[in-house]
């Protein structure tokens, strides 16, 4: 009875230690395709790591190589153009050097020119011309060719004007604006013509006591013309201030 219990227990333990192993054996199988499988996947992520950066440092380097060969070649056009503004600068300043010499050179012909000048008192000639006169309270002065003799000179801006002569002389040839105005004594008709070169231009007429008259025209004139008005024989003017004059002014030089 004792040798069967014996062997009972014998064979249990046989048997419990056999399920151990096996149990252990699975265990060391199943860790050993665990591994494997990880292992695998491990390898696989390293070689993607190794490979990307790979890539990284590839492009790492070509990204240095390409900025090393922009700044070599922005550092070769700053320094052309530096160079152009160096020799942009340099010409400018011979150029403002010869500018002032030639001046320097010139100017004593000028103070010379200006100094004959004032010995001579000659000054130059306006190019701009235009006077305004009128008849004195002694009334009007006629010339032997009945030219009306505005001696009451306002203004004469180039002195064109000839007050004893009643005639303007055009210096510059231009387009110019000339007036007349005209007032006669009480019961006195008058009859004035606005001459050019001794050509009628534009009549001025009054008939009535007081009776006044205007005429204003744009005319071109060239130089050496002369105006005047002419007083048909039989005509008074008014003898007060302002109410008869004679007028002329450039509007624009040239020829026309």
């Amino acid at each position: 009875m004792e040798n069967h219990l014996v062997v009972l227990l014998l064979s249990v333990c046989v048997f419990l230690g056999a399920f151990y192993v096996n149990t252990i054996e699975q265990r060391i199988i199943h860790w050993q395709i665990k591994d494997e499988l990880y292992g695998n996947e491990i390898k696989k992520v390293k070689e993607e790591l190794e490979s990307t950066r790979k890539a990284f440092t590839e492009m790492k380097v070509e990204l240095e190589s390409t900025t090393r060969n922009a700044l070599k070649q922005a550092e070769v056009e700053s320094g052309s153009t530096r160079e152009q503004i160096n020799i942009l600068r340099k010409e400018m300043i011979e150029k403002d050097y010869a500018r002032r010499e030639e001046i320097f050179q010139i100017r004593p012909d000028v103070n010379a020119l200006r100094e004959e000048l004032n010995e001579k008192g000659e000054r130059p000639i306006f190019s701009y011309t235009a006077f305004t006169a009128a008849i004195s309270t002694d009334g009007g002065t006629l010339s032997p060719r009945g030219i009306v003799k505005y001696r009451q000179v306002l203004a004469n801006i180039g002195n064109c004007y000839d007050s004893s002569t009643g005639v303007f002389t055009v210096k510059t040839s231009g387009v110019y604006s000339v007036s007349a105005s005209m007032m006669t004594p009480p019961d006195k008709p008058a009859h004035l013509n606005l001459m050019k070169n001794g050509q009628v231009l534009v009549w001025l007429y009054t008939g009535g006591s007081y009776d006044m008259a205007s005429q204003l025209i744009n005319v071109a004139l060239s130089g050496g013309d002369e105006l005047w008005i002419q007083q048909h024989s039989g005509s008074q003017l008014y003898a007060g201030q302002f109410y008869n004059l004679f007028t002329a002014a450039m509007i624009k030089p040239g020829n026309f």
